[in-house]
C-alpha cells in the first residue's frame, strides 16, 4: 500500500511540473523579474518624433507566446501580456491553420509548415493573441492591465504557416482590422503601396500597430493589411 502511494504521489508531482499552470506560470514569474532592472516609459516624442524609425532597435521576442521550449510545450496568452510588460515592441508568432480545409481558422503554434503538423502541446487562436495586445499595449499599467510604455508602436511579425489557406488568411486579416484597425497605418503603406515603411517617422508610428509578414499571403485581404514582408526583396526598406 505504501509502495502504490508513494508511486501515485510521484506520478500526481510529474504531471503537475509538466502541467500548462505550472509551465507557464513559472514563465511568467521569471520574466517578471525584468521589472526589478528596468525602468520602462514611452519615448520622448516631443523630443525624437521625427526620427525615423529605421533608426532604432527595438525590443523583440520571437514565438513571443512560448513558455519555453520551442516545440512540445505551451503557447498562451499570459506569455504575451509578460512580453510587453517586460518592454517587447516586436512581437513574431508562427500561424498555423487550426485544422485542413476551408473552415480552419488561425492559431499560434509551431511545427512544420508543408505538413502542417503542429508540434505544441496547447496551440493559442490568434483572436486570444490579439485581444491581449488590443487590451494591454496601448494601456498605461495599472496593476492589472497594461504597460509602462503604452505609446509607443507595436510591431507584429506574422510567420504564415498556413498554405495559402484562403480562408484562413482573410480571417487574419479581418482580425488585424477588427482589434487594430484604427490603430494600422494609413493605406499608402501598405504592401502594395509602399517600400519605404523605414522611413516613416516615430511620430506617424506612434500608437501605431504595424504588420511584418513572411511570404504567402499574396490574393488575400492581409495584402490590405501587412506593411512589409521579409521575403520578398522588392519591398526591402
Amino acid at each position: 500500500i505504501l509502495l502504490g502511494i508513494t508511486g501515485a504521489i510521484i506520478i500526481i508531482i510529474v504531471i503537475y511540473f509538466f502541467s500548462q499552470t505550472f509551465r507557464v506560470g513559472r514563465t511568467t514569474s521569471n520574466m517578471e523579474i525584468y521589472g526589478n532592472f528596468l525602468t520602462l516609459n514611452s519615448l520622448d516624442y516631443s523630443k525624437f518624433g521625427n526620427n525615423r524609425i529605421g533608426d532604432y532597435q527595438i525590443a523583440s521576442a520571437y514565438n513571443a507566446s512560448h513558455c519555453g521550449y520551442q516545440m512540445f510545450d505551451y503557447t498562451s496568452e499570459d506569455i504575451v501580456l509578460s512580453v510587453l510588460r517586460s518592454g517587447g515592441r516586436y512581437l513574431e508568432f508562427n500561424i498555423f491553420n487550426s485544422e485542413y480545409g476551408p473552415n480552419a481558422y488561425p492559431v499560434v503554434s509551431m511545427g512544420y509548415k508543408q505538413v502542417e503538423w503542429k508540434m505544441m502541446i496547447t496551440d493559442t487562436p490568434l483572436e486570444t493573441i490579439f485581444q491581449t495586445i488590443s487590451k494591454n499595449a496601448f494601456k498605461l499599467n495599472d496593476g492589472k492591465e497594461g504597460v509602462d510604455n503604452p505609446d509607443d508602436p507595436i510591431f507584429l511579425g506574422l510567420n504564415l504557416n498556413t498554405n495559402s489557406n484562403l480562408s484562413c488568411l482573410n480571417l487574419t486579416a479581418y482580425l488585424i482590422t477588427k482589434y487594430f484597425g484604427d490603430r494600422l497605418l494609413p493605406n499608402k503603406y501598405s504592401f502594395q503601396n509602399s517600400d519605404e515603411i523605414a522611413d516613416i517617422t516615430l511620430n506617424q508610428a506612434q500608437g501605431k500597430v504595424i504588420i511584418f509578414s513572411s511570404d504567402g499571403f499574396q490574393g488575400s485581404g492581409m495584402e490590405e493589411v501587412v506593411n512589409y514582408s521579409w521575403d520578398n526583396t522588392d519591398n526591402n526598406p
